[in-house]
């Protein structure tokens, strides 16, 4: 049988999605995010760091492109590495909270309108590894291996999971001035938005290895194709627009 398709319905009002849920509580909770980003944006190398590592005149020889961008990534390789430690920390006590059952994990019947509460929520944390720290997107299933979770298919196809906004910060004893602005739902309606074609297995080089990883933590897969590939290395703040073009062929 194929594996059930994807489909991003419209969600109630006062409504929030899975993935902006655990960037809330992510933000509003783990003691080291603040640390670790600043880490991960001052390790950037910049453009004055172009060639500055390229030879030593006190050796026979210069480094090799490839010795050179193992370099010059090195440390913020590191503080990539330390902030996906930190979101898998959250992860594991987010996924412990909802194994609990509260706040309601919901899907929506798109024939009845109804909010479905998904019931098999042990499901949440029974396998100890996941394929990305935290959720990148809306969907789980018993058998995804990015984002294991409860069954969500409805109809022919698996739904977003959300939660009801009031319900997730008493929850969590969450509020907006404890957590980041991240957008709710406030109408039943969404923007059907057209992606770049990605890659399912990251490509060889470590420059592109982690311009990949960057793009799928930020979008989950494809980035929106209103972005120029040069934009989205603006907003990842990794890699080149040549390199993103390569990628996203």
């Amino acid at each position: 049988m194929p594996a059930a398709g994807k489909s991003d319905d419209p969600l109630p009002r006062n409504a929030i999605r899975l993935s902006d849920a655990f960037e809330r509580y992510y933000r509003a909770t783990a003691p080291d995010m603040s640390a670790v980003e600043a880490e991960l944006n001052a390790a950037l190398p910049g453009p004055e760091s172009q060639g500055m590592w390229r030879c030593d005149f006190n050796w026979l020889g210069c480094l090799t492109d490839a010795d050179y961008n193992k370099a010059a990534w090195e440390r913020w390789y590191r503080a990539f590495v330390a902030m996906e430690e930190s979101r898998s920390r959250a992860e594991k006590s987010f996924r412990n909270a909802l194994a609990t059952g509260r706040p309601d994990a919901l899907v929506r019947d798109p024939v009845t309108g109804e909010n479905v509460k998904l019931l098999n929520y042990r499901i949440w944390n029974e396998k100890a590894n996941f394929g990305v720290a935290g959720f990148t997107e809306d969907f789980v299933g018993p058998n995804e291996l990015m984002q294991p979770g409860p069954n969500t298919i409805i109809g022919d196809a698996m739904r977003p999971v959300f939660f009801d906004l009031d319900d997730f910060q008493l929850s969590f004893g969450l509020d907006q001035a404890k957590s980041v602005p991240v957008e709710v739902v406030e109408a039943a309606s969404v923007e059907v938005v057209e992606r770049w074609p990605f890659p399912e297995c990251a490509p060889r080089g470590r420059v592109a290895e982690l311009v990949y990883a960057a793009i799928k933590r930020k979008w989950g897969g494809g980035p929106p194709k209103k972005l120029s590939p040069q934009e989205i290395a603006n907003v990842i703040k990794i890699g080149s627009a040549e390199t993103i073009r390569r990628l996203l062929k």
